[in-house]
């Protein structure tokens, strides 16, 4: 996938006013090398992933994906029972690779018909 990229993480975050929930930062690395990244926020049940970024060296290791399982793994852990990790869009392909934990636990809102909906 290709995305249009901050020039840096202040600048993706700037408009987001966080008083709501708490936010968390995973860290991978190799020794003491960063390698990835990932943010997410946790509510009273859920989080909610905000960004994931890596080191595009290790882009054979699939970090993204790594991240999801380590996030996935915190509501696991912490008995929460949502978890959202950013945009899919039923029709595009673009953002399915989101879909690899569980496409039949996956579900999205439509908004003409104002109701959740399985992805399946």
């Amino acid at each position: 996938l290709t995305f249009n990229t901050s020039e840096t993480l202040r600048v993706l975050l700037e408009d987001v006013n966080n008083e709501i929930f708490d936010t968390y930062l995973i860290e991978v690395r190799d020794g003491v090398k960063l390698i990835a990244a990932g943010i997410f926020d946790v509510g009273l049940n859920s989080i909610a992933g905000i960004k994931n970024f890596f080191d595009p060296e290790y882009k054979k290791y699939t970090p993204g994906k790594n991240l999801m399982l380590i996030k996935y793994e915190y509501c696991l852990k912490n008995g929460l029972i949502w978890y959202y990790p950013g945009y899919i869009a039923p029709g595009n392909p673009r953002f399915d690779y989101k879909l690899f934990l569980d496409k039949s636990a996956t579900a999205f809102f439509d908004k003409v018909d104002a109701v959740w909906k399985s992805y399946l």
